[in-house]
């Protein structure tokens, strides 16, 4: 009865994971709506994944949405209940949508649907979402620039190192990881789940650690993925050795990875979105911008 209700009042039909895929391909969408993500979430953990397509009436289609138990698939809600604990941001949604064609009905809720979507779905609304906000990196130029240059170069000169996380073993990255996450945190970091996804999504790590004196300090987890225009990178977690205070680690290691998010999104003539979440800590509003996230009323 909800499927009839939903195809008559909301023009749109269950589909495959094939047919969301093709819609991906043409409209793209972020991390969380990415058809591998989705894939090996609805094969590894019961959250009852649908797949949404919004037929137009020249039998082509304008967007499609995947759902976990009845809500927009990326609800962390969901994923804490079932147990979900991948490097995966559950901070934003952006579903595949046709640009600049009719407003779009969405018949399942969420209450992180990205600012991408302003104007284009009609029962949307950043009112009544409790502030929620999102922090998108922006470019960094001037005086800030020069001056995060410099840390950099200072680090470097005194026995610094860059590495780049594909330049190792995905086994000894999470090792470097893990012991920083720790040394920051006093905190195990959960290791488990996030190697079994790492050996089921391919190409999915990007940026550096750092290294002083051959010792890793300094290590942030970021995540890649990209559709046909852009570039997707989410900033999940970090971790850094806190008796190294000689330099700002924190802030190279971050300047290091947005400057080659950058670098690449520029190689491969896309643009860029690189999101660090919530707003929770200062530092985040020195690299980004915040962004609105809208509710869907359902």
């Amino acid at each position: 009865m909800k499927n009839k209700l939903i195809k008559f009042a909301f023009h749109w039909d269950e589909c495959s994971l094939d047919e969301y895929s093709k819609i991906y391909a043409q409209f793209g969408g972020n991390t969380i709506s990415n058809p591998t993500i989705l894939n090996y979430v609805s094969t590894y953990y019961d959250v009852n994944t649908r797949y949404f397509i919004d037929r137009n009436e020249c039998d082509g289609y304008d967007a499609a949405i995947a759902t976990w138990d009845n809500v927009i698939a990326g609800d962390k809600k969901i994923a804490r209940k079932h147990g979900i604990n991948i490097p995966i941001a559950f901070d934003e949604i952006i579903i595949p949508q046709k640009p600049n064609q009719k407003k779009l009905i969405l018949p399942f809720s969420t209450k992180i649907l990205s600012a991408n979507h302003t104007g284009a779905v009609i029962n949307a609304l950043t009112k009544l979402n409790s502030g929620r906000e999102v922090c998108i990196v922006k470019p960094i130029s001037g005086k800030s620039r020069q001056t995060l240059n410099r840390q950099l170069n200072q680090f470097l000169s005194k026995g610094g190192k860059i590495h780049s996380v594909n330049s190792v073993s995905t086994e000894y990255f999470l090792e470097i990881y893990s012991d920083l996450f720790f040394a920051r945190r006093n905190k195990v970091a959960e290791i488990e789940q996030t190697s079994h996804f790492l050996s089921r999504v391919d190409n999915i790590l990007f940026g550096s650690y750092l290294s002083f004196n051959d010792e890793p300090c300094a290590a942030q987890f970021i995540t890649k993925t990209e559709d046909a225009t852009t570039v997707y990178l989410d900033y999940i977690n970090s971790g850094r050795n806190m008796d190294l205070k000689e330099f700002s680690i924190g802030t190279i290691c971050m300047w290091e990875n947005i400057k080659s998010a950058f670098a690449y999104a520029e190689s491969v003539n896309k643009k860029l979105r690189f999101c660090f979440g919530k707003p929770t800590h200062d530092y985040k509003d020195r690299f980004c911008i915040r962004q609105k996230l809208m509710r869907t009323v359902a």
